[in-house]
């Protein structure tokens, strides 16, 4: 089996979406991973929702349905950095796992689409869902970078940039 990570976008996509969250964690002090500004979720909570999408696509693939919205909601993940380590670390062996050929592979995804509506289903591909969950992963990093900031703690701006607003800005000054 050849792995896919050295030359597939969607998994180098992923694995720096994951860089970015270890940047983040290692950025702030341990306390303030569990603690809630204003009533909103803290940090742990957006990270915790984040890798947890991770392993919805996992157990996903052995079972042919990825099931975004059947997620275990582990407190732990959120509450302490080190289970977030550990999470991330499960993520990154399982990406850099995946071989060429899973990433053709068609999948069907089950999520809730809309209020009051049942659960959707629809075909996939595995490399359309690591885009989807790189960009996913990143769009929270932005909401973490604000939290921080509330915090006092500065972070740079290029942990939330997305992919596409790089392209753009970088073909902009070409």
């Amino acid at each position: 089996m050849q792995s896919a990570h050295s030359d597939s976008p969607a998994v180098r996509g992923c694995l720096d979406a994951c860089g970015r969250c270890e940047q983040i964690l290692n950025a702030i002090p341990a306390e303030l991973y569990a603690t809630s500004v204003s009533g909103r979720a803290p940090i742990g909570a957006h990270l915790r929702h984040a890798v947890e999408h991770f392993f919805c696509f996992a157990r996903g693939l052995e079972a042919g349905v990825i099931d975004y919205d059947a997620r275990d909601r582990d407190e732990s993940i959120e509450r302490d950095p080190g289970c977030f380590r550990e999470a991330l670390e499960h993520v990154r062996r399982e990406l850099s796992g995946l071989s060429r050929a899973a990433l053709k592979r068609r999948i069907v995804v089950r999520q809730i689409a809309a209020m009051d509506a049942e659960s959707s289903r629809m075909e996939s591909t595995v490399e359309r869902e690591l885009v989807f969950l790189s960009g996913h992963t990143i769009h929270h990093l932005a909401v973490v970078i604000g939290l921080c900031r509330e915090h006092g703690l500065e972070l740079p701006d290029e942990l939330a940039l997305a992919f596409s607003t790089a392209a753009y800005r970088q073909a902009a000054t070409r």
